[in-house]
């Protein structure tokens, strides 16, 4: 207790200190800051604060009431420990439900108690580098939160995804037609990013999550497949973090626990329309990072049959944790703190496939040798170069390289992707060596002799619009460079 008390005195004074400064900066010319990059603050990494879920009944067993009282100091004992730990962030990244209710006021009291404790541990972190999203207990009309869309950092890129979207109760199929929009937004914005080559990580804001988590009549997350399918055919291409909250996974039998990472290459089970039947998810690969972001309120359930989980049973916990995530110029970290402090055993990271390349190193130019200098009135000779200069044959003029005079050979497309959107689709391919542009052929049958289409474009990526509800079409793209033509990629079909 007295390192607590020792601590937050040592606070009050720096905000003392901090508070004099702003006074002398009146009368001080100060240059202007600037975003936090890699390598400011003399380090080589840029960090993020992340958690979800500042949630807790109050103990009357009506459940009508939050537990602000028990709340507050868990969570400033969770923060206290990371501050002790020399946890620094520069951004924070809060995942939803601030209360366990359904209704505005109480969303944004949850929210102003957890901005106070987070904001007073950090004075660094402000509204300006704080991305917020909705989580199922919390109404749309709350005041500070961040609408479904991108939020792009100088080093990062953040896609809110926010419960109005992507309801966690999924139970109707009226909201169908929704997460596919979600999933075709999301979709398009991954698609352009991957067009300009992005290196950024790109992370995923989500409440709900894409795993099968637990056995309810409201439909849970029934069309997760959807957007877990938007997702992967594009990450081969970006670096993708997901994060989800949502403290509930009673009903999975992979995820589980307060503490989850699992990292490109990792299976999980996808929740799909049969999975409460199956009483699992279809189990998927993933392309991408899939991580929460720490729980601060309380966690449903550590496992639902341990035996089966990929961690080792000692590793299931119910720990309450705030995350740090440090983005490297070659890597990506995530360390989980409790109130106990750096909890070293959960450390996990990924490696930034897609990052920035190294810049190209400027030659030196070289040295002029130095002429001998002149005296007035003479001549210098230049030196006698004793290489004979081969004597061109005039009949040999339009032969002198005939290999200039073919057009480059075009490597086969691959990599090509097709997503639904509308009563278009959308195609997109890796980037050939040799081509100029690349010619789309889309059509009803798989010889490609029926209701053929026919788009071209410069681009890795192409729109075939005016397609038909129920109709089954054939993709194939090669690549064009003049007069040469690249062979046809691997063929992919849709039921439109």
């Amino acid at each position: 207790m007295k390192s607590v008390l020792k601590k937050r005195s040592f606070r009050k004074v720096t905000s003392f200190v901090m508070a004099f400064a702003l006074v002398v900066s009146a009368f001080v010319i100060v240059p202007k800051a600037t975003k936090a990059e890699i390598g400011d603050n003399g380090r080589d990494y840029v960090s993020i604060l992340s958690c979800s879920d500042y949630q807790k009944w109050y103990p009357n067993g009506q459940y009508n009431q939050d537990d602000w009282e028990f709340l507050k100091p868990q969570l400033q004992e969770i923060c206290d420990a990371a501050w002790d730990a020399e946890v620094d962030p520069e951004y924070w990244l809060f995942g939803g439900d601030f209360s366990c209710l359904h209704n505005t006021s109480t969303s944004e009291e949850g929210m102003k108690q957890v901005k106070d404790i987070i904001y007073g541990t950090w004075p660094a972190l402000n509204e300006d580098n704080s991305v917020i999203i909705q989580g199922n207990h919390d109404e749309a009309d709350v005041r500070g939160m961040n609408k479904t869309g991108p939020v792009e950092f100088d080093d990062f890129i953040v896609y809110v995804i926010n419960e109005d979207d992507y309801p966690t109760t999924q139970g109707s199929a009226s909201v169908l037609p929704l997460i596919e929009k979600t999933s075709d937004d999301l979709y398009n914005y991954l698609c352009g990013l991957a067009d300009n080559e992005e290196h950024r990580p790109v992370f995923i804001l989500s409440h709900g999550g894409l795993h099968y988590d637990i056995d309810r009549q409201d439909g849970n997350n029934q069309y997760a497949y959807i957007l877990y399918e938007a997702i992967r055919d594009i990450a081969d291409e970006l670096d993708i973090i997901f994060m989800f909250a949502h403290n509930h996974t009673n009903g999975d039998e992979m995820v589980g626990g307060s503490i989850t990472f699992f990292p490109p290459g990792s299976e999980i089970g996808i929740c799909h329309e049969d999975s409460i039947s199956n009483k699992s998810g279809t189990l998927s690969e993933i392309n991408f990072t899939y991580m929460n972001y720490g729980y601060i309120g309380y966690i449903g359930d550590i496992n639902n049959n341990a035996d089966k989980s990929p961690f080792a049973k000692e590793d299931l916990t119910n720990l309450l944790t705030v995350s740090e995530i440090k983005i490297y110029k070659d890597k990506i970290t995530v360390e989980r703190f409790s109130k106990n402090g750096h909890e070293e055993k959960f450390d996990s990271e990924v490696e930034r496939i897609h990052r920035a390349p190294d810049p190209t190193p400027t030659p030196e130019p070289t040295p002029v040798p130095e002429q001998p200098k002149q005296d007035q009135g003479q001549t210098v000779q230049p030196p006698v170069n004793n290489v004979q200069t081969p004597v061109q044959n005039p009949d040999a003029g339009n032969a002198s390289n005939a290999n200039d005079s073919k057009e480059s050979k075009v490597a086969k497309v691959s990599g090509l992707k097709v997503k639904k959107s509308g009563k278009a689709a959308v195609v997109s391919w890796k980037k050939a060596s040799g081509a100029s542009k690349y010619e789309v052929l889309c059509a009803t049958a798989k010889n490609f002799k029926k209701g053929v289409k026919k788009v071209t474009s410069s681009k890795t990526k192409a729109t075939v619009k005016k397609l038909k509800k129920g109709t089954t079409y054939f993709f194939k793209v090669r690549g064009i460079s003049g007069s040469v033509k690249g062979a046809y990629s691997a063929v992919k079909k849709i039921k439109h």
